[in-house]
């Protein structure tokens, strides 16, 4: 008999064991990426949650959380969500104006600084 809390039932269809396969085999994606879809595969294929985490080296939270976003959201709940961030500080405008006084030579009329004093 089993311990532990009941898991939700994990069926792919065709289509998502094909898709994950792509994810997993791929070198072009995130690497975080591909694990995520090494652990939605080897979950479907009823492999438990602990021996998914000892093989790929993470912890069992891990596992569990990205198995059950796939449960909830599918394929979608593999990618990472949008983080909120802080809202910017500089506009456009004023960075473009920073960027040219602290870039600009100050080198009077010329354009460019002297390497060499001339006799």
């Amino acid at each position: 008999m089993r311990t532990g809390r009941p898991k939700a039932e994990l069926v792919l269809s065709e289509d998502e064991r094909a898709q994950l396969q792509a994810f997993a085999r791929s070198r072009s994606l995130p690497a975080a990426l591909s694990n995520r879809a090494r652990i939605i595969l080897s979950s479907a294929d009823g492999e438990l949650n602990s021996a998914i985490a000892e093989r790929l080296k993470m912890g069992n939270a891990t596992v569990g959380k990205w198995r059950a976003r796939f449960v909830a959201r599918r394929i979608a709940g593999l990618y990472d969500d949008v983080r909120p961030d802080a809202p910017r500080s500089v506009d456009d405008e004023r960075s473009g104006s920073n960027a040219q006084r602290r870039f600009a030579p100050s080198c009077g009329d010329r354009p460019w600084p002297r390497l060499r004093s001339t006799p």
